[in-house]
Parts: structure tokens; C-alpha cells; sequence
């Protein structure tokens, strides 16, 4: 049987369990916006007590901007070494002796590194451009 999970709202400082399973969206019983998902490990505070739930708050946002940062690191150092590797296959595929067999297959393989480079760089353009709208 699958584990509840907690969701709270911040603003209503209110929280609601639901079965881990649950994928929509919760929303606030109290105000109908959309509820933060925690781990069901997480203690919530009293609705009494906000300097608690603020520093519930300000945990959750650290820890997703620490994923944020992560992630954009994660996506430099991938974008660094395919970049690097579609030089290299370049090099490969000029080499004498070349055959056409080999020259296939490197041009398969540059053509992959390609095609992810491409999805790397929207995938920044799309967060850059969320963060500047």
C-alpha cells in the first residue's frame, strides 16, 4: 500500500495528505491554490506558529534552488563533453583510411551528439527565457 505524502499551503498554512499515487495538482482546501508537495518525512508545523512555517518555506525554496543549480551544472558539463566529442568524431571521420562502413557510423554518432547538443541548448533557452519573463 502506497505511503500518504504531505502537501501544504503557505499562504493558508495548511497542510492535506494524499496517497502517494495521487498525481494532479492539490489544491488548498481553505484558499483553492495550489499546494506545495513535501516528502511525508517532513514535520509540519502548527497552523499557530508561522516563523516555523517560514522556515519550512524557505527550506523547501534552498532545496529547490539547489536542484536548480545542480541541474544547470549537470547540463554545462553534458554540453562541454558533447561539444567536445563532435570534435573529436569530426577528427575521426577526416582520418585516411576511412572506410565507408566507419565513416557511417561516425556520422551517425555526430549526428546523435548533435541532436542532443541541440535539446541541451533549448532546454537552457526555454529556462532562460522563464526566468527573464
Amino acid at each position: 500500500m502506497p505511503s500518504n505524502t504531505n502537501h501544504v499551503c503557505f499562504h493558508c498554512r495548511t497542510a492535506v495528505r494524499r496517497a502517494k499515487t495521487h498525481d494532479q495538482a492539490v489544491p488548498c482546501p481553505e484558499c483553492g491554490r495550489p499546494c506545495t508537495r513535501l516528502s511525508y518525512k517532513l514535520a509540519i508545523p502548527p497552523k499557530h506558529q508561522p516563523k516555523a512555517w517560514q522556515a519550512l518555506q524557505n527550506k523547501i525554496q534552498a532545496y529547490h534552488t539547489g536542484q536548480a543549480a545542480y541541474a544547470d551544472q549537470m547540463q554545462q558539463r553534458n554540453k562541454a563533453e558533447l561539444q567536445q566529442r563532435i570534435a573529436r568524431l569530426k577528427q575521426q571521420a577526416k582520418q585516411p583510411g576511412c572506410g565507408s562502413k566507419e565513416y557511417e557510423r561516425l556520422s551517425r554518432q555526430l549526428a546523435e551528439a548533435r541532436h542532443k547538443l541541440g535539446q541541451i541548448q533549448r532546454q537552457q533557452y526555454i529556462s532562460h527565457t522563464l526566468e527573464h519573463s
